[in-house]
């Protein structure tokens, strides 16, 4: 049985690859993986907004080992927390329930999501940037 890798590990397998033909090629062989190319998506693009406060929230690192694949089945949750989006909390319960979220997924895939939210993710996963992920996948 193949093992499913979690989202930061893809991004940082893609991350390490060089020069950035090899990332791109990388990244097209992840084109069926939705929940990777939403948050390259709102990674950056800026017509996306967070419904959210600026910063990272203070929250406790998930210490339960091999949980890489819990982001995969919180995607739709994370999507709640971008303006104009349906959103299954009301606004006042937003910021609590994107801390859990970080604090119940693996830690590295927490990172993930604030990399994205903060718009930091070229800064986090050098090499990913908006034109490797643009020629990837064209649609971001």
């Amino acid at each position: 049985m193949a093992q499913i890798l979690g989202l930061s590990e893809i991004m940082v397998a893609a991350m390490r690859l060089e020069p950035d033909y090899r990332r791109v090629d990388y990244l097209k062989s992840q084109r069926d993986n939705l929940a990777l190319r939403f948050l390259l998506k709102a990674a950056f693009d800026e017509d996306l907004q967070w419904d959210l406060p600026a910063g990272n929230p203070p929250y406790k690192k998930s210490i339960y080992p091999d949980s890489q694949g819990l982001l995969y089945g919180r995607i739709d949750e994370f999507k709640s927390f971008i303006r104009g989006l349906p959103s299954k909390w009301a606004p006042e319960q937003k910021d609590m329930a994107f801390t859990r979220m970080l604090e119940t997924i693996d830690a590295r895939d927490a990172e993930l999501l604030l990399a994205v939210k903060n718009r930091d993710v070229e800064y986090r996963y050098p090499g990913i940037t908006k034109a490797v992920v643009q020629e990837a996948f064209g649609d971001i």
